[in-house]
């Protein structure tokens, strides 16, 4: 579910876990901040019970990537792990930034 539409957030608070927030595809390039902010705000406020917590950022070659991983992991205790798309290689996961 984007993060730059909140009403999906209660729904799926009362779904089996098959939804997860993202920052990637959040439209224009306004618009993700604002979608990591209403995450953080999601993932901190709603009663998620005990499902597993994943925030699926932007791509690694965006430079987008940096402030999704290091706003969201900050903010938010709740979060159990980040989903990383478009990993064409091992390699991208591993290196340091």
């Amino acid at each position: 579910m984007p993060g730059s539409n909140t009403a999906l957030f209660e729904k799926a608070r009362s779904r089996p876990p098959t939804r997860v927030p993202r920052c990637r595809g959040c439209g224009r390039a306004d618009d993700k901040a604002q979608a990591r902010s209403n995450i953080i705000q999601g993932l901190n406020e709603i009663d998620w019970g005990s499902k597993t917590m994943m925030v699926r950022i932007n791509g690694l070659d965006t430079h987008y990537m940096y402030r999704d991983v290091v706003d969201i992991v900050e903010a938010c205790p709740r979060l159990d792990m980040i989903l990383i798309p478009k990993t064409g290689v091992p390699r991208m996961c591993t290196r340091s930034t």
